[in-house]
């Protein structure tokens, strides 16, 4: 049997001398990509419709999608439970993660991020291929993805 990824995670925290297993899932946002996912996802009334946000880019490319799987859940979203649905990720972003997990694997060698690093891992969600991405899921088009 294959190894789940929180599994995998957990062995190299083991291997750091870390054995306590407890998942805290409340990781802090700076305040610009609070600004950014606000204007994206508006506060809605209690009752109203929920978002799904659908992060279509994986570590790595043989566990991505394809783009009519990402569209059927989506699809299942709005039309079964009314959801709004927000399409995030891309080349640029799957690139900062990337970054961004190498970074936080030499925390426990070294310093850590710094703030600035930390707010620089948002930087994504300003580039053009961000919002081509995004322009592609709403008008339902591939993304031409220019790099930049």
């Amino acid at each position: 049997t294959r190894e789940h990824v929180l599994d995998s995670f957990m062995g190299f925290a083991e291997a750091c001398g870390v054995h306590e297993r407890q998942l805290v899932w409340d990781l802090p946002l700076p305040e610009p990509a609070r600004e950014h996912a606000r204007a994206l996802i508006p506060e809605a009334p209690r009752g109203t419709a929920r978002t799904l946000v659908i992060s279509a880019c994986s570590s790595h490319a043989l566990r991505n999608w394809r783009a009519e799987r990402y569209a059927a859940v989506a699809r299942h979203a709005i039309e079964r439970h009314g959801m709004r649905v927000i399409l995030a990720g891309g080349p640029a972003a799957a690139r900062r993660h990337k970054w961004l997990i190498r970074r936080l694997m030499e925390l426990a060698q070294g310093p850590g991020l710094t703030a600035a690093q930390y707010d620089a891992s948002w930087d994504f969600a300003d580039s053009q291929d961000y919002r081509r991405g995004i322009s592609g899921f709403l008008n339902k088009t591939s993304p031409d993805f220019q790099d930049d």
